[in-house]
């Protein structure tokens, strides 16, 4: 299944390795226009003919894109693949091989790279826990990438070449069972675009089904291709969709005070990845503040659990079910 939005030339190349990557294995490939104007379709269809085309008429999104192609959709298993990318010849055949020897999965995904061979950390990640979040937003997370406490956002501790069950995947390229679509149903189309395979993840996972990231294979994702107008337009849609998860799935699991920082911290975060160097300085007193105001909650929380004595584990306890 691949949306595809305005990315002609990037499409025709990833229906290009999907096709030489297909082999033997019985694929049906279903490709979702979300209405481009670059003539994106009309490849598709002058090109290969064998592909299930499906013109939405208007822009529906990642998540909306996606959902109808599931209503299609009649294999085992399904392949949720950008049209940005590039996969190996080996790509379809590892996956399908993987999830057969893990009845268990409910879903896996690849190694996944970018063009110049760096892996891109959200390939595998966890859940935004208001403690995994206050490292990353504080780049915590980057100054200890090794450390189980402060790197589990994008879960840099693991090693990369090793299979390791994981909180989520990327919807770039993930492998679904189909019994997982059944039972859970499809994306939630709250999310315009970003976040959804995340909600996605977390409700397989509410659901039982474990949630594997394998390096036996991979892919290469040329994201991050456009200007500086289109990445503001991307971080302003990543932020709301963090906004949105935290919402739906944590506001029910902590106490008001870490989930109402984690939102402060999503607007600051934003504000800081929109305006320029003086805006930001002048945004750091802000963020300084937020970090003094999460102290006070651990510190009043540690003043009522004095069992809690060490901070690394009063952390690990705003994190229960999640680690």
């Amino acid at each position: 299944v691949i949306p595809s939005y305005n990315t002609r030339d990037l499409m025709e190349q990833a229906l290009r390795t999907v096709a030489e990557a297909s082999g033997d294995i019985g694929v049906e490939v279903i490709v979702i226009d979300n209405n481009s104007h670059d003539g994106s379709a009309d490849m598709v269809a002058e090109k290969f003919p064998e592909v299930e085309l499906i013109r939405t008429g208007r822009n529906l999104g990642f998540g909306g894109a996606n959902n109808v192609a599931f209503e299609h959709v009649q294999g085992r298993y399904v392949l949720l693949l950008n049209s940005d990318t590039i996969v190996r010849p080996d790509t379809l055949r590892t996956l399908v091989a993987f999830m057969d020897e893990h009845p268990e999965a409910g879903a896996a995904g690849c190694r996944i790279l970018d063009p110049d061979g760096t892996l891109q950390l959200d390939c595998r990640r966890s859940f935004p826990t208001p403690a995994a979040a206050f490292y990353k937003l504080t780049g915590l997370s980057r100054m200890f990438p090794d450390s189980r406490h402060f790197a589990r956002y994008n879960l840099t501790y693991l090693d990369p070449d090793e299979v390791n069950e994981v909180d989520a995947l990327s919807g770039s390229c993930m492998i679904v069972r189909r019994q997982v679509l059944e039972e859970v149903g499809g994306f939630d189309e709250a999310y315009f675009m970003y976040g959804e395979d995340l909600d996605w993840c977390f409700r397989m996972r509410e659901a039982g089904w474990k949630i594997y990231y394998t390096p036996a294979t991979e892919i290469i994702h040329f994201r991050g291709q456009s200007g500086r107008a289109e990445s503001m337009r991307i971080q302003f849609r990543k932020n709301e969709a963090m906004a949105i998860f935290v919402s739906k799935h944590m506001r029910h699991r902590y106490r008001f005070f870490p989930v109402a920082l984690l939102h402060v911290g999503i607007v600051l975060y934003g504000l800081y990845s929109f305006l320029g160097p003086l805006a930001r300085k002048l945004l750091l007193p802000a963020i300084d503040g937020l970090m003094v105001l999460f102290g006070v909650y651990l510190a009043v929380a540690l003043r009522y659990h004095p069992d809690l004595t060490p901070l690394i584990i009063a952390l690990e306890r705003a994190s229960l079910g999640f680690g």
